[in-house]
């Protein structure tokens, strides 16, 4: 019996294949800094600074955070937030999908972080075709900030 090597080198190759269009489109994560822009107030945009990749206030009042996030398809999308450590004061987060068009809107629920020690966050929200996705932070307190977002695109 001969053994015949193209056929099965094309079966495997094949089987690949199929395996790759079937894997789940992996989670992407982003840094605060890489992502970060000033939702308020006015002017504000010199009150981050960066620590080891998080977005951190370094201002003496409390400043609001949007942080923007790519997305491939519409569906459901999870969001996992990493505050910084160090520091201390309360702030609450929402991730939030868009319509650019007609001020169209989702929301997760709002959540806290606690006041001192780092914490994780998941948000849940739907996004729909063609639109964006972002996290909104508001009250970040001075010396607080975001380290990472995790999220399936």
């Amino acid at each position: 019996m001969r053994f015949r090597a193209k056929p099965l080198f094309l079966g495997i190759c094949l089987t690949g294949g199929f395996l790759a269009i079937t894997v789940p489109a992996m989670a992407r994560t982003t840094t605060g800094w890489n992502s970060f822009r000033v939702w308020s107030p006015l002017g504000a945009e010199t009150c981050v600074g960066e620590s080891f990749g998080a977005a951190v206030n370094i201002c003496d009042y409390n400043i609001n955070l949007t942080f923007e996030l790519l997305v491939d398809t519409p569906g459901l999308k999870t969001v996992r937030v990493l505050d910084a450590p160090g520091g201390y004061g309360a702030f609450t987060c929402a991730a939030v999908s868009f319509s650019g068009q007609n001020n169209g809107l989702v929301s997760s629920d709002a959540k806290t972080f606690n006041p001192s020690g780092q914490e994780a966050l998941t948000f849940q929200v739907f996004v729909s075709a063609d639109w964006g996705m972002a996290v909104y932070c508001w009250g970040v307190s001075p010396t607080k900030g975001i380290a990472t977002i995790t999220w399936n695109p």
